[in-house]
């Protein structure tokens, strides 16, 4: 007899849930009794998911014993949708010599593609022992049966997979550890958000249904930044005839700070920190030939309005554009990069985006000084 577990909040946000008051029963070859689902949804995250799925061990009884949708012969669909995912990940930066992971591979078609193209190193996790003798016999793939912290992945490919997951948050804090430095997650479940015939209906393999927003926040939830979005549909599932979700994350570099000390810590970062050392250089130079700002536009209205500097500190504000020239700005008239020479001042600082053509027209008028860009502070 199969055990259910009880889910009352939302998987993603913790907070209690409304029931859809809809059951679904299935007939199971691995059970000799019916199974029947219940389903809940959150409105605040536009997310449902199953309140009574099996536990994981009934779950992997289902999947080891399950032979659904598994094929080892190719055809025109099947390869269509794996140049289709390969493209969407060839964009994100997959690149030749990478470590790929594919977790749920079915029967490693993927993988193939992917160590063809890219010459990966590749390793797979899947739970159908028919599936595992697939692509045990030919030997391309390592098969790896947990994931241990050792391991670390350019790549972790998760197609078709988080729908499955009971809890897709832990789920995916677990994988942010086998990921490399610079590693991404490549994602493609069912799209669920418009609710109408493209809408796939309740399954019992579908523990999860996302749509774009949920899926968004359960990847934030879970320490990761989604990067990449695409809601499409494809042939291989029922004939474009529904709609799927493919995206590309990664591990967020302020994973474990709250939003509100995330957002501090970016402005303290981009844009204080650089404020500071604007005003330090302008006081370490203030007796002698002082410093210059280049760019008449919003990055120097913002440095002069919010530090101290003013004409005891800054020398001069030049700006390639002629227009400006003459023009008064934050106090100081706009000059010709040609007057640079003349004032020569102890530094130069580049505040504008335009940063490479700027020091080049610099370097053109023989100014041998300290040049600093934005991104240099």
């Amino acid at each position: 007899m199969p055990t259910h577990l009880i889910i009352a909040n939302c998987p993603i946000c913790q907070k209690p849930a409304d029931p859809l008051d809809v059951k679904v029963s299935y007939g199971l070859p691995c059970f000799t009794e019916r199974v029947q689902i219940e389903f809940s949804c959150c409105e605040p995250c536009g997310f449902v998911f199953q309140s009574n799925p099996l536990t994981r061990p009934d779950l992997e009884t289902y999947y080891r014993a399950s032979p659904r949708y598994r094929s080892a012969e190719d055809n025109v669909t099947e390869d269509s949708l794996r140049k289709a995912q390969l493209n969407f990940m060839t964009v994100a930066g997959l690149r030749q010599g990478c470590s790929v992971l594919d977790v749920g591979a079915d029967m490693g078609k993927l993988l193939d593609l992917i160590q063809q193209r890219y010459a990966a190193t590749t390793a797979y996790m899947e739970d159908s022992d028919f599936a595992c003798r697939h692509i045990d016999a030919h030997g391309r793939h390592r098969r790896i049966s947990s994931l241990p912290e050792a391991s670390r992945f350019d790549w972790i490919v998760l197609s078709q997979v988080l729908e499955h997951i009971v809890d897709p948050v832990s789920f995916l804090k677990a994988i942010r550890a086998n990921l490399s430095k610079e590693g991404q997650v490549f994602i493609e479940i069912p799209c669920h958000s418009y609710w109408d015939e493209k809408d796939y209906g309740f399954s019992f393999e579908h523990v999860n249904y996302f749509s774009p927003a949920a899926l968004g926040e359960t990847l934030r939830a879970a320490g990761f930044i989604m990067t990449r979005l695409e809601v499409c549909s494809d042939d291989r599932y029922f004939q474009s005839r529904i709609r799927i979700i493919r995206s590309i994350a990664q591990v967020s570099p302020v994973a474990e700070l709250p939003l509100l000390n995330s957002v501090k810590a970016h402005h303290r970062r981009l844009m204080a920190d650089r404020f500071a050392q604007v005003a330090a250089l302008g006081a370490q130079h203030r007796d002698n030939s002082k410093i210059a700002l280049y760019g008449a536009g919003e990055l120097t209205d913002l440095v002069m309005n919010n530090t101290e500097l003013s004409l005891n500190e800054v020398a001069a504000i030049f700006d390639t554009d002629k227009v400006k020239h003459g023009m008064v700005f934050c106090g100081l008239p706009v000059r010709s990069p040609l007057d640079i020479p003349n004032v020569n001042p102890a530094a130069i600082i580049i505040l504008s985006s335009a940063e490479a053509a700027i020091r080049e027209t610099i370097r053109r008028t023989g100014y041998t000084g300290n040049v600093l860009g934005w991104n240099d502070l």
